[in-house]
């Protein structure tokens, strides 16, 4: 997949006219805002590519507590002293469990009275619902991280302008 991403020398001039104490908020906002619109994406799209299974809108309510669609969330994470700002999006621990082996597929196994497990040689097909999202719409992740970028510039420039 190619992406192409207009405005990146603007982008870096206005990031050039900050501290680098603004640009990395900036930038963590606008990563923020991208990781959000991915989670939306995601959710939305789990119930036609997982299927019934995602119990996303189940009468039940633990069943929808514990939905792969509920699950998927984002984390901040950044390493200042590399530069690197991200937004990890990915099923999370509360709920369902199991998002990577929706994702991926895993062997079937059973297990046995005294404790092991008996391979049954059979794989459960991957459903890639995380790459499926990000490739079927990238443009609004880039779209809102773009919107939040340009909000925060407007912001600094006001708080700028009335302090003159």
């Amino acid at each position: 997949m190619t992406v192409a991403i207009k405005g990146l020398p603007e982008l870096d001039a206005e990031l050039g006219k900050l501290t680098s104490r603004l640009q990395r908020r900036v930038l963590r906002k606008a990563v923020a805002a991208g990781g959000q619109e991915l989670v939306k994406v995601v959710r939305r799209n789990i119930k036609a590519m997982v299927g019934k299974g995602s119990r996303l809108f189940s009468k039940d309510k633990q069943a929808r507590k514990q939905s792969l669609a509920r699950s998927i969330t984002k984390r901040p994470w950044s390493l200042p002293q590399k530069g690197l700002i991200t937004s990890m999006v990915g099923p999370g621990f509360k709920g369902a469990r199991h998002g990577h082996l929706v994702e991926y597929g895993h062997d079937i196994t059973i297990p046995l009275r005294d404790g092991t497990t008996f391979d049954t040689a059979r794989r459960t097909k991957p459903v890639p619902f995380m790459r499926r999202s990000l490739d079927s719409s990238p443009a609004p992740i880039f779209a809102a991280e773009a919107r939040k970028a340009k909000a925060e510039f407007e912001k600094i420039e006001s708080k700028a302008a009335a302090k003159r």
